[in-house]
């Protein structure tokens, strides 16, 4: 069964603050991987990312699973 708080809206769980701790250079690999669409890339990298709570890793493999490029390029373009 999926499990209805993942279904929820996931744009507001995740903000530019939970990002503040990606090394920039993570942040231009992860959107790489978002705009080519390498679903796989993306996801082994957002394991290797230290610092960023489970919570986020997991909304941000759903964006990605879900082919939700648009809100996960958003919310990485937030983080300067």
């Amino acid at each position: 069964p999926v499990d209805s708080k993942e279904k929820e809206n996931p744009e507001q769980e995740i903000t530019h603050e939970d990002l503040k701790n990606i090394p920039v250079e993570k942040i231009k690999f992860l959107k790489e991987k978002v705009l080519i669409g390498d679903v796989k890339a993306f996801i082994q990298s957002l394991g290797e990312i230290s610092g960023l709570s489970p919570e986020v890793k997991t909304q941000m493999r759903i964006f990605m699973e879900h082919y939700d490029y648009d809100a996960l390029l958003k919310l990485l373009n937030e983080r300067k």
